[in-house]
């Protein structure tokens, strides 16, 4: 039975759509970029350069097998035609189609653009990402595997992306689960996947079952860079989630999981947090007597400290660039407790002028920063980069006040 009306709905419009036809077809072999069609932009037929796989026993396989019922409706509605050779086939089942849904702003929605008018371009490239000409079994795979020194293997896909083949990188799972391997690190990441079955032999050819959608880098892209309301934009993930995929954010992050705030930063809020990138940390940590021991205290003793600092850049609500500029206070309350009685919240100051929104006086001053990329949208909250590291008088007066050849204390100018 299906869980809700919104699968059924997805099922019946990958089912009901397209032409009679059955196949897969390595979708846009073109050289360049891959990009989402416009709304409105009529789909691409189907050209003469484009690579088709499949024969009648694929197509009655895929027929055949209920757990594959969403991708025979795919593929219909691609209207891709029929070709035979050798060719090896990702068959992501039901649950797949059905795990990327929930993953997207709008599964029905996202559906619907997919299976008709523009929206079938985008999922001729997706269904041909999940081709690979030639004939692998689960053993010729595994076997080439065992050979990488990296352990991971390159395969080639149908799909082109920049002029060359759109990868697909097999590693063995370390999940016990399936068959032993991971596509694209895996079910746990967003176009990865699992060999749930492998080794269906048809025609020329051979199936191997994934639990989920395969994508590529460049459908990601594709799809990450829709329109914050579209349907086919995937989710965000929590704040934490969203800055470890920047890998700008990387000091960020790791500093956020040493003080022990990620946790608290993965609760569902809302929050507003001012990111300092890795290049913010730099500036910052350049203007102390030693950056890099002052990073070193700061996750060790000085962890207490740490976290009042990063707890300077929480606010506690969702407030994105417009809601900040038009505060008629011009002041923030952060989650940093200032003292007072009772404790009142450290605030940030806004100000905003011909070089955009900054904090405390902007990145001139030490403690403020200027913004530089904002409304970075998060399911519990919002971030905005800044550019240097935001101290309030309290922590300033920290700073300042540790012994002269302490790592941690400002330089003198």
């Amino acid at each position: 039975m299906e869980k809700s009306t919104g699968s059924w709905l997805r099922k019946l419009l990958a089912l009901g759509a397209g032409v009679s036809c059955l196949a897969l077809t390595a979708c846009d072999q073109r050289d360049g970029a891959i990009a989402a069609p416009p709304e409105g932009a009529a789909p691409e037929d189907a050209g003469a350069d484009e690579a088709t796989f499949t024969d009648d026993d694929v197509a009655d396989r895929l027929a055949g097998d209920a757990r594959l019922a969403m991708l025979q409706g795919m593929v219909r509605s691609a209207g891709l035609g029929r070709a035979s050779g050798a060719r090896t086939v990702f068959a992501p089942t039901n649950a797949a189609f059905e795990a990327f849904y929930d993953q997207v702003n709008d599964g029905d929605a996202c559906a619907a653009y997919l299976t008709s008018g523009p929206g079938v371009s985008l999922l001729r490239k997706i269904l041909g990402y999940h081709v690979v000409p030639g004939k692998f079994t689960a053993a010729d795979i595994v076997g080439a595997l065992g050979q990488q020194a990296d352990g991971s293997l390159e395969v080639d896909s149908a799909l082109r992306e920049g002029g060359a083949p759109a990868q697909i990188v097999v590693t063995a799972s370390s999940g016990g689960g399936g068959v032993g391997l991971d596509l694209n690190g895996g079910n746990g990441a967003f176009g990865g996947a699992d060999v749930v079955f492998a080794d269906v032999f048809v025609g020329g050819g051979v199936l191997h079952v994934v639990d989920r959608l395969l994508l590529s880098p460049g459908l990601r892209a594709v799809l990450t860079g829709l329109p914050a309301d579209a349907a086919c934009r995937p989710k965000p993930g929590n704040l934490v989630e969203v800055a470890s995929s920047t890998p700008a954010l990387s000091t960020l992050v790791d500093l956020v999981i040493s003080a022990d705030l990620a946790g608290a930063l993965q609760s569902p809020g809302p929050f507003t947090v001012f990111a300092p990138s890795n290049e913010a940390f730099g500036t910052f940590l350049g203007g102390l007597n030693d950056g890099a021991a002052c990073v070193d205290f700061l996750k060790g003793a000085g962890k207490p400290v740490l976290k009042q600092i990063l707890l300077y850049h929480v606010v506690g609500d969702k407030l994105d660039a417009n809601a900040i500029v038009n505060d008629p206070d011009g002041r923030l309350p952060t989650l940093l407790t200032a003292g007072g009685h009772p404790p009142q919240a450290a605030e940030l100051l806004v100000s905003v002028s011909g070089a955009g929104l900054s904090l405390n006086g902007g990145a001139g001053v030490l403690g403020g920063a200027g913004v530089v990329q904002a409304n970075v949208l998060a399911s519990n909250g919002i971030a905005h980069v800044i550019d240097d590291v935001l101290l309030s008088p309290g922590l300033l007066s920290v700073l300042g006040g540790l012994p002269a050849d302490s790592p941690c204390r400002p330089q003198s100018h």
